[in-house]
């Protein structure tokens, strides 16, 4: 029960806000890293109303999440997400952010 598998619609979202957290310096050093959400205000929109959407219906805390307090996502879900619902609604709005300055950065990168 506890080794099931199960789909995490947002592990997409946390992935990018991981890459842009420990990578800023490299993906923040590209031209115009936020080029993608202000040139496409259609694109931006529908990502942000599918990541409220995600968070509103897809947020798990898995019970191992709960139960651990050697992790930091311990205390990050413990201290911050589950005081209130509010924050992992503030984060939708930096999803869209992480991914456009990741794929600045690829635009940017070439092969050797």
């Amino acid at each position: 029960e506890n080794h099931a598998l199960g789909v995490n619609v947002m592990m997409p979202c946390y992935l990018s806000l991981f890459l842009l957290a420990t990578l800023a310096p490299w993906l923040l050093a590209a031209p115009r890293p936020f080029s993608l959400m202000r040139e496409n205000r259609v694109c931006s929109a529908t990502a942000l109303a599918l990541c409220l959407l995600g968070a509103h219906f897809c947020t798990v805390a898995h019970p191992f999440l709960l139960a651990d307090n050697r992790h930091f996502p311990f205390y990050l879900w413990r201290h911050l997400f589950r005081r209130s619902p509010i924050p992992k609604y503030l984060l939708c709005g930096v999803y869209p952010l992480a991914v456009s300055a990741i794929a600045a950065s690829l635009r940017e990168t070439r092969p050797p």
